[in-house]
């Protein structure tokens, strides 16, 4: 019985030097933040470089992915089985009207039946 609550005791231990480090860390990030716009105060030309930098790259990876796009929705495109089957199609084997070669319209020896 001791044994677990020397554990848990243990465990708050950790916990607590943990929050510690997390809250002392948490108070010398708004240094190391004005420490770092000081450098780059100094040198100006560095952000611009760097606006510059992200932007050609945005360019490019969208470029990239443009042409990802269209390539891959060609490459679909162009093994549909359909653009390289040449059997007639099965409407056209199996209907009992005559159709045209690529007319769809009913040859004029077909009488049509009117409703009056």
């Amino acid at each position: 019985m001791s044994r677990d609550l020397d554990l848990e005791a243990d465990g708050l231990e950790a916990q607590k030097q943990l929050a510690e480090k997390q809250l002392a860390w948490s108070k010398e990030q708004p240094k190391r933040r004005q420490a770092s716009q000081n450098i780059l105060a100094t040198r100006p030309g560095v952000v611009e470089d760097w606006r510059f930098v992200s932007m050609v790259l945005d360019r490019f990876f969208l470029f990239m992915f443009t042409f990802a796009c269209i390539f891959g929705t060609l490459a679909i495109i162009c093994q549909s089985p359909s653009l390289y089957d040449t059997r007639a199609p099965v409407d056209q084997q199996l209907s009992e009207i005559p159709l045209r070669k690529n007319n769809f319209m009913l040859p004029p020896d077909i009488v049509r039946i009117t409703l009056d």
